[in-house]
């Protein structure tokens, strides 16, 4: 998160825009395919024995659902890595680590687990058809390698340049990603990205719910606290300790 956040800085400081999209795969970690994550795998240099043991490993697993103490037929397992698993996540970022190399030149993508993000500056509307071709290479690799978009939960912001932030020069810029949603923010890794670089209306909001919380919690037990605090009777207590 760090590393994009850099990214999206040196980009702005160069006056252009940055267009970021962040990818969401559907039930990522159950829809890898034990044959190609095999193929990987064999790519990767692994042979002989330790390929056949990966693929042990994975084939042969079954599942079934229990409900109100019934239990249905076992099915097999025919796809996804183990979850709660040591090789779990390993295999998942075997399996996505070539996704990267899909895009062109300069645009970005940058991968923690199942969270993926592409972005890429905009200097131009060549630079838009650019990535709009690279984010169909993505939707192409996710075809190949049996890997499902969430179309609902695609969505792109556009950080505009410094000098064009308070006009319309950049409206419209992504026009031709229809299927992405186009937000003002999003929290990411319990960090809000926004496209405006300006904290200070989050942190107005933010500043606001805590005074709301406290205002909150002293009316509700106002009058235990101003019982332990003030004592009407002792005029060398300290009144303005109580805030009303």
């Amino acid at each position: 998160m760090l590393y994009v956040l850099h990214e999206i800085h040196n980009i702005l400081e160069k006056r252009a825009q940055v267009d970021t999209v962040y990818l969401d795969f559907a039930k990522a970690f159950d829809n890898v395919s034990h044959d190609l994550l095999l193929v990987k795998l064999h790519n990767f240099g692994i042979r002989g024995n330790l390929l056949r043991w990966f693929g042990d490993y994975l084939s042969g697993r079954l599942q079934r659902v229990t409900v109100l103490g019934v239990t249905s037929e076992p099915l097999p397992v025919l796809s996804g890595v183990p979850q709660g698993s040591i090789l779990g996540p390993l295999l998942f970022l075997i399996y996505v680590n070539d996704l990267p190399k899909a895009t062109s030149f300069d645009t970005t993508v940058t991968m923690f687990a199942d969270d993926t993000k592409c972005h890429r500056p905009l200097r131009n509307l060549q630079d838009t058809k650019i990535l709009q071709q690279d984010l169909d290479k993505i939707t192409n690799w996710c075809h190949d390698w049996r890997m499902d978009l969430n179309q609902t939960k695609n969505i792109s912001i556009k950080t505009p340049a410094r000098e064009t932030r308070n006009t319309n020069a950049t409206n419209g810029i992504l026009l031709e990603v229809a299927k992405y949603k186009t937000v003002s923010y999003q929290n990411s890794f319990y960090v809000r990205v926004a496209n405006v670089w300006n904290t200070l209306p989050y942190l107005i909001r933010e500043a606001n719910k805590t005074v709301v919380f406290f205002k909150f919690c002293l009316m509700k037990h106002y009058n235990n606290l101003t019982k332990e605090i003030y004592n009407p009777e002792d005029p060398r207590t300290f009144k303005s300790v109580c805030v009303k």
